[in-house]
């Protein structure tokens, strides 16, 4: 198939008209799905009478942030992905 890029400009574009359109917060990666469907469509290459489906995944985060009372964990540990391998190991097993 065919491959659409999009600017960071356009995903935001796209992510806002989706809050517009839907009322839900969308995440970037969906935004730049969402610009290259919108792309494909002004370019001609789909038809805007055709009947599209597109997955959006991760979205509606700050309409729950809105309405919940929310704590983002710590977590029990932090890997140098510069470390020796037998160091890193050992690390993660300590965690269990």
């Amino acid at each position: 198939g065919d491959i659409e890029i999009a600017t960071n400009d356009e995903s935001e574009a796209a992510c806002e008209l989706f809050k517009e359109t839907e009322g839900i917060d969308i995440y970037h990666a969906s935004g730049i799905a969402l610009a290259g469907m919108i792309k494909s469509i002004k370019s001609g290459k789909v038809s805007k009478d055709k009947v599209i489906m597109l997955n959006i995944t991760g979205g509606g985060e700050n309409k729950f942030k809105s309405t919940h009372d929310y704590v983002m964990a710590k977590p029990d540990l932090v890997i140098d992905n510069n470390g020796d391998t037998g160091t890193i190991c050992k690390s993660v097993e300590n965690l269990f």
